[in-house]
């Protein structure tokens, strides 16, 4: 599985797709082995800062009927409850308690260089406004905590087996006609949510490296 997770990433037609595909496979992750210890609750330590650069983010890449989930207080979408305690702390002041309390901060940095990827971008664009207007990262951040999960986002049963994200029917299925032509793909495909259907579309990936990624769903 480990060298067709690597053959998927090394497919990828953009670095967009697979910063999306590592956000998904690395919450999976934690969330497994969370459970696999018995816990049932993780705290991370996302902050203000890159909650915002992600709210933004995920609008662009057809995610923004789930933003509650991916930057509110408690994710709950899995078994195990994923908490962000310095969620209203932008980063400048979570580095600042650090340093007077002689904390090493250990930050999880893009490899990829400034505007590559649509969160690049917006890291760029969001930090830079963030310089001349102090208000950026609070004014976003507080938008986005107005929003909240649909009905039928919160009823439906279906879950995407790569975000497991709550997800009903394709807003636009003919988008991925060319895709879902294909019977060895009809299943995996059918299965995920919007904005992996996007996250995919740029990846080239065998009917093999499928068919591991569709385990995922009962990993």
């Amino acid at each position: 599985l480990q060298e067709q997770i690597k053959e998927v990433f090394a497919g990828a037609q953009s670095v967009t797709a697979k910063e999306s595909l590592l956000f998904s496979l690395r919450r999976k992750l934690i969330v497994k082995i969370a459970s696999s210890l018995k816990f049932t609750k993780v705290l991370v330590g996302d902050n203000a800062s890159q909650l915002s650069v992600r709210l933004l983010s995920n609008i662009a890449q057809g995610r923004g009927s789930t933003i509650p989930l991916d930057t509110g207080f408690c994710d709950d979408r899995g078994e195990v409850m994923i908490l962000r305690p310095l969620r209203e702390f932008p980063r400048s002041e979570v580095l600042s308690y650090a340093e007077l309390h002689n904390l090493e901060a250990v930050e999880l940095t893009s490899m990829t260089p400034k505007k590559t990827s649509i969160e690049r971008l917006t890291e760029s664009f969001i930090n830079g406004l963030q310089t001349e207007f102090p208000s950026t990262i609070s004014t976003v951040f507080r938008t986005g905590d107005k929003l909240s999960l649909n009905e039928n986002t919160e009823t439906t049963s279906n879950t995407c087996p790569l975000c497991q994200v709550p997800c009903g029917t394709c807003p636009d299925e003919d988008v991925f006609c060319h895709i879902r032509s294909s019977p060895q793909k009809d299943t995996f495909w059918s299965d995920l949510c919007y904005g992996c259907r996007l996250t995919m579309k740029d990846l080239k990936c065998t009917s093999s490296v499928l068919h591991s990624l569709g385990k995922l769903k009962n990993s």
